[in-house]
């Protein structure tokens, strides 16, 4: 049976803050930490984890989404929007799911209370017609986003068991980045029948693992950081493979409106074609070492960057650096906590020797 949770949510699709009442909650947590960001209409969208910050780009205004707000869960392993449906998809380490549409948050549980037995973990998200493509480790879940509804799921190999790192589809075929090398499937198939999936022998390391892959203005990229040599190669007409990017450090690739855009720790760029210079980089932030999770650039001339200690960061076209998140701890964890003279305080992080 299906269940879902509805809130709904105001002030221009955000919660409104206001003086805390008694017996209410209010969160503490740490915005920083940036692990994932995607960007729908005028909001910009940050995940720290166990919550989010919206940057509305209108007005520079920040507010919070977490447990208190709305959000059904902790844990946010990924955020994806998606322009056509107006839709913001949050997706968890355990497989739960989050649908922001229209001021209100649906929380579907399909994927977190199905008896399969695996991780469920939402590792990527990608979109083909009315379908989000879920990548997880027990296979690709179909989810329909008009009904919002888990329409099939895809294993690759009879006996199940491959798990997913992230999709793409280029030419209405469907690929799929797993562990164990990369497969592909035509999307006028029924691709729940395992037989209609195909491994393609022709990537650098056909049976290493394949961690991201992304198609971009009529490209396919994939990421084999154990492939000797390893690096990030796209695929010509001819079915080779070409290293445009020569590195094992590579963590994320993602299709911006300006070309791909390829994150390894400390630099990330963006590639408008495969072989050529970058038209834009980033390996430093006026002298700091930036630790980036995601970059993503848009045709305005603005860059943004999800990063470990910097939260949102937003590079201008002129070269400028913001840094943007809301105020909160150093870091989630905490041990101890007391109250003294009307002021909070709180022990971060842990201590090597508990009781010390």
């Amino acid at each position: 049976m299906r269940i879902f949770l509805l809130i709904t949510f105001l002030l221009g699709g955000h919660i409104v803050h206001s003086q805390d009442a008694i017996g209410t909650w209010k969160d503490h947590l740490n915005y920083s930490n940036a692990s994932d960001l995607d960007i729908l209409g005028d909001r910009v969208y940050v995940s720290s984890g166990n919550a989010i910050f919206v940057l509305n780009t209108s007005d520079n205004s920040i507010s919070r989404l977490n447990r208190v707000t709305g959000l059904s869960d902790v844990g946010i392993s990924t955020v994806r929007a998606n322009q056509e449906f107006d839709m913001l998809i949050v997706g968890y380490i355990n497989g739960n799911l989050d649908i922001i549409q229209n001021n209100t948050i649906i929380n579907i549980t399909d994927i977190k209370n199905s008896s399969i037995a695996g991780d469920k973990r939402i590792r990527h998200i990608s979109f083909y017609a009315n379908s989000a493509l879920l990548s997880t480790g027990i296979g690709i879940i179909d989810f329909n986003l008009e009904r919002l509804e888990v329409k099939d799921t895809y294993n690759i190999l009879s006996t199940g068991g491959l798990a997913i790192n992230e999709t793409a589809v280029l030419n209405d075929t469907l690929y799929a980045a797993t562990e164990e090398g990369l497969y592909y499937g035509g999307l006028d198939r029924d691709l729940t029948i395992f037989s209609n999936w195909f491994q393609d022998l022709s990537i650098p390391d056909p049976f290493e693992d394949v961690l991201n892959i992304s198609a971009n203005l009529g490209n396919l990229y994939i990421n084999q950081p154990e492939a000797e040599p390893a690096g990030v190669f796209f695929k010509k007409t001819d079915n080779q493979w070409i290293n445009t990017f020569n590195s094992s450090g590579v963590t994320n690739l993602r299709s911006t409106e300006l070309g791909l855009s390829v994150v390894q720790g400390s630099y990330g760029e963006v590639k408008e074609a495969p072989g050529i210079s970058p038209i834009l980089s980033v390996n430093s932030y006026n002298g700091e070492l930036p630790q980036m999770t995601t970059l993503l650039a848009t045709t305005d001339g603005n860059t943004w960057i999800a990063d470990r200690k910097n939260g949102l960061v937003k590079r201008t076209s002129d070269g400028a650096f913001e840094f943007i998140y809301p105020d909160g701890p150093a870091t989630n964890r905490a041990f101890d906590i007391d109250v003294k003279h009307e002021q909070l305080w709180v022990a971060s992080g842990a201590p090597d020797r508990p009781g010390t």
